[in-house]
């Protein structure tokens, strides 16, 4: 393999491909695209005769299915679990999560059907599309697109409180208008104390 580097190919399943010699020991190829399964890859060094190992590189269907949560702040900072199929390994390659139009963020590994990443502020609003996209240690990169979608909810603020003022002892009826969160876990804060609000639109509260 040393001796003519320049005519050295891969064979893999039914078509060829250059290959890169590393060394009298090591030598890399390129895989083509290819439906899902088993495929034979064998080398040649004079374009014609290949090796006759049998050996067998198997093509599998890389697929991002879900997202958790749903629904995340514009202001980032929030775990996003992402579930699918066939998610490459650490020693395989680097993964990276993709929302939306953000910059790719490193993504951990967690098991084949499951990688965790942090989500970054943003300006995007509303459903942004989900992916994820492959840093092989060859330098090539593959984007595993899908139909996913996160919704990026406007960051909370408020612009009213009526009344303004109450009585020490609490109790006071206060109307919050604004871009107001709507989960299950909102509350009013008076300082560090905390009550329940009540919703009464998708931009006004009452809290006590």
């Amino acid at each position: 393999l040393m001796g003519a580097p320049a005519r050295v190919i891969c064979r893999i399943g039914a078509v060829s491909v250059p290959a890169t010699v590393r060394s009298s020991m090591l030598m890399e190829c390129i895989s083509p695209t290819n439906p899902p399964g088993y495929v034979n890859v064998e080398i040649s060094n004079n374009l014609q005769d290949f090796s006759g190992s049998g050996t067998l590189f198997h093509y599998h269907m890389v697929s991002v299915l879900q997202v958790f949560p749903h629904f995340t702040s514009q202001l980032g900072g929030e775990e996003l679990t992402i579930t699918g199929t066939n998610f490459m390994q650490p020693h395989e390659g680097e993964l990276y999560c993709l929302v939306g139009t953000s910059n790719p963020v490193a993504a951990r590994w967690e098991s084949a059907t499951m990688v965790t990443c942090e989500s970054q502020t943003t300006r995007q609003v509303g459903p942004v599309p989900v992916s994820l996209m492959s840093n092989e240690r060859n330098g090539n990169e593959t984007v595993f697109k899908s139909t996913t979608t996160l919704v990026f909810v406007e960051r909370p603020h408020v612009a009213a409180i009526v009344p303004a003022r109450g009585p020490v002892r609490g109790g006071t009826k206060v109307t919050l208008s604004g871009v107001l969160p709507t989960g299950v876990s909102d509350r009013c804060f008076f300082g560090s104390t905390l009550t329940v609000p009540k919703l009464r639109s998708s931009s006004n509260y009452e809290c006590f």
